[in-house]
Parts: C-alpha cells; structure tokens; sequence
C-alpha cells in the first residue's frame, strides 16, 4: 500500500494543491447568484413541505430566504440536485425558525456541492479514458487536470454556479453511451437537457452516430425534453413563471442567430451549418462500438462543446463547459501527449485572462469577498487594507501593469480559438501525424495545475495590500 502511494507522489501533491486552492475560494468569496440560489433552493423545500409547489414563483418573489434577486428565472427543475443537497439547511433554519439563509456557514455547504459534482466528474472522466485503452496513472491525472481547470474552479468555488451540474451529468452520460448502457444514456441525457437546453445538440450527436432509424432517433429526442415540456405544459397558465421565464431555451436560437452571415440566399448561421454538417456525418457514418468509433463519439462531442463554449452568450461562468470533454479527449486520442498538454497550458493561461476580462469584470473582484468573514477582514485590518467589499477588480489590477492586454485582446482571443481547433484537429481519430515533443510531463502538468493558485495569489495581493 505504501509503495502504491509513494508511486503516485507527484499525482497527490497535484491534488493537495487543487484542494488547498479550492478550500480558499470556497471560503473567500460570495458570489450574488450562489447567494440566490442557495435560497431558491430552500424556498422549494418550503413549498413542498406546505403542499404549495405550484405557488413556487410567488413564494420565490417574496424572498423571505434573502436571494440576491428578485426572482427565479426558468424551470425550477435546475433546482432539484441543489435542493436534495440543501435539505440539512432546510431542515435547520426551518425547526429553529431562521429566516435567512445567506451566512457564510450556508454558502460554504451550498458550494461544496458543486465541488462534490466536480468530484463524480473528474471520476467518470478517468474512467472513460481507462474504458478506452488509457493505462490508470495517465487516466488520474486527466482527472485531476479536469478537477484544477481554473475556469472551472471561478464557474464553483468563487461564482457558485449550477453549470458544474449539467457537465457532470453529460460526462456520465457519454461514459454509459461509450460503455454500451442506453438506457443509463438517455436518463442522465435526459437530466442534463433538463438542466441546461442547449446539450439537446451533442446529444441529438450521439444519437444519431449510435442508432440509424429515424423514427428511433425522433423518439430518443422527444425523451430529453420530457421533463422540460411537462412542466410548461403544467405552468401554461402561471402568469409569474410566463414572465420569468429562462432565456436558456432562447439560446440555441441566440446562438445561431449571433453566428449569421448574409448570403445570396438571406441570413446563414455558421452555427448552424456546423450543426447540419455534424447530424448529417454522424447519421451516415457507421458506429460498431470498438475503440476506434468510442474515440470518435468522444471526438464529436468535444467538437460539440467547443462549437457551443466559443459561439454562446458570454458569460464566464459557463465558459469551461467544453474544457472537460477536451481534455478527455487529448488523454483518449492516444498521440500527440506531451503536445497536447503544452497547449493545453498556454489556452487555460489565456482563458483565465479573457475570464478575469468579462461582464465588468466581476471575477475576482474584492466586492465579492465573502461577508461576514471575520479571518478575512482580521487579516485586512492587520496589513492596513480597507479593500474588502470595493469594487476592485483583479483584471483592472493587471491591466493598469500591462496596458497593452486590452489591445491585444482580439489577438487573445483569437489565439484561443485556434488552439482549440488545433487541439480538436491532431486529436481526430482519423489524423496520422505524430509528434511528440520532448518535455517533461511532469512540469507541464505542474504549470497547468497552478494557473489558479497564481491568480488566487495575485487576488490576495490586492486585497491585503495597504
């Protein structure tokens, strides 16, 4: 036993990193929409429990938890995985009659579930690539790659946001899919549509790549959107959840209208072309299940998520959703390792900056420190820094050193986008070209695992500096 865990130092020394980098971001910030949903969590319990679930969205619009907004936007169905995990904040402040639910103590065990999905996520990562030939040791540390993305790391443990759950559960269900489990495919298919809408197009992917009659494919479709088309139908006539409804059914819609170019013809969405192109091929291609079709079904569903992650609405907390499937996907292509994970390095390093740079920017912002965190504000004090709660941005910070970051900005960008394409491109099952590059593995792994500890670093800088 001791031998087996001397053999994988290097690996436990990334994870402890991980973990520390986690556990401080757990504990430091309190972001608005973990605050709101940590309530509206409750709140369903509330209306459970009095026999008024129909009232949810004029119970929600009360606000008697403290939600940061004033209303629930969409399905209250994204609710139900935070609700279970919130049942113990329930049951507490509803037997000692405790109104609110925004304390610290709160948000830390409401974000600890989203650490817990990215847990059962590094997992069923490692085991899709165990389940496609990879040997154990490199199938970890994909996992823990995965598990210190730091756009990741911002989406859970400093924004508190539910994205965590939809790429949990679409990761479980390619692994059922690759393992043969249809049944277990379309359930945890099904779940993650219900989640989040717009995984109805790799799923539709998937489908179409393992079953070829159309009739079939038309039913498997309808069954991801069971559970969405159920409750509009139940809340047809809800004048409060018609005015709130979610936008996130509007954003296929968004994004192929964001991705149109005129033509001859009218408006062409370059999205959707990618769209057609993709049903089309994996329709007509065949799908025998062996090795070589798994990598591809992993392949498209990477491309998938990468087409969604560049073209949807930005928002930064939803930006590493196609970063997971990627780095499976550079573990399971079996060529081109050490390359990969070079480039892996320089685009999270260059997403972690776009990041910092969106909506405001919010991220890592001392306006977020958590409140009522009596250590923080005692370290503050003590180093003379009264930074806490201002509106001081960690990009602002930068960008005041390194001016020239907003005019390179589209470079950036772009850069990002085409190390992404590269990445899809050398990891196709059908590319022939292998070059491996000597590196040290065990330093680049390194480098990528402590993109966010550097910039959590740099955060306190600001924070405790006089």
């Amino acid at each position: 036993m001791l031998d087996k865990i001397k053999s994988y130092r290097f690996e436990l020394a990334l994870v402890i990193i991980t973990f520390i980098t986690s556990l401080l971001m757990l504990t430091t910030f309190e972001y608005n929409d973990c605050e709101s949903l940590t309530a509206w969590s409750v709140e369903l319990w509330d209306c459970l429990v009095q026999g008024k679930l129909g009232d949810f969205y004029i119970y929600a619009a009360q606000n008697l938890r403290g939600a940061a907004h004033g209303q629930c936007l969409g399905s209250f169905l994204f609710l139900i995985p935070q609700a279970i995990w919130n049942l113990p904040v329930w049951v507490t402040h509803y037997f000692s009659g405790i109104t609110s639910v925004i304390t610290p103590a709160c948000i830390i065990w409401s974000k600890l579930f989203f650490v817990f999905c990215t847990v059962v996520l590094s997992f069923f990562s490692a085991k899709i690539c165990m389940l496609l030939g990879v040997e154990k040791k490199k199938a970890v540390m994909a996992s823990i790659l995965i598990a210190a993305l730091p756009e990741l790391m911002i989406s859970t443990v400093f924004a508190g946001q539910d994205e965590i759950e939809y790429v949990c559960s679409f990761m479980m269900a390619l692994y059922f899919y690759l393992e043969g489990r249809k049944k277990l495919f379309l359930l945890f298919s099904a779940i993650s549509v219900t989640l989040f809408p717009v995984l109805l197009i790799p799923y539709i992917v998937l489908v179409l790549l393992m079953e070829k009659n159309i009739l079939k494919d038309i039913v498997y479709v309808i069954m991801s959107y069971v559970p969405l088309g159920l409750f509009g139908f139940i809340f047809r006539n809800d004048k409060v959840y018609s005015s709130v409804q979610s936008s996130q059914g509007q954003m296929i819609s968004d994004i192929l209208d964001g991705t149109a170019w005129q033509s001859s013809y009218g408006s062409v969405s370059v999205f959707g072309l990618l769209i057609v192109a993709a049903f089309f091929i994996c329709y007509f291609k065949k799908y025998n299940g062996d090795v070589r079709d798994k990598q591809y079904a992993v392949w498209v569903t990477a491309l998938m998520m990468c087409s969604i992650g560049i073209f949807m609405t930005d928002n930064f907390y939803r930006r590493f959703i196609c970063m997971p499937f990627l780095m499976v996907l550079i573990f399971v292509s079996a060529q081109n390792l050490q390359v990969n994970l070079m480039l892996a390095d320089i685009l999270i390093y260059i997403r972690m900056i776009l990041c910092l740079e969106t909506n405001e920017p919010r991220v890592m912002n001392t306006r977020f420190v958590m409140l009522n965190n009596g250590v923080l504000i005692s370290i503050c004090r003590k180093f003379g820094s009264e930074r806490y709660y201002q509106d001081l941005g960690l990009y602002d910070r930068i960008a005041l050193h390194m001016p020239f970051l907003k005019m390179l900005e589209p470079v950036i960008i772009s850069t990002a986008i085409g190390l992404m394409m590269i990445m899809l491109v050398i990891n196709h099952p059908g590319y022939k070209f292998r070059y491996e590059k000597d590196l040290n593995t065990r330093t680049v792994n390194l480098i990528f695992v402590v993109c966010m500890p550097i910039f959590l670093i740099l955060f306190y800088l600001i924070l405790f500096r006089p």
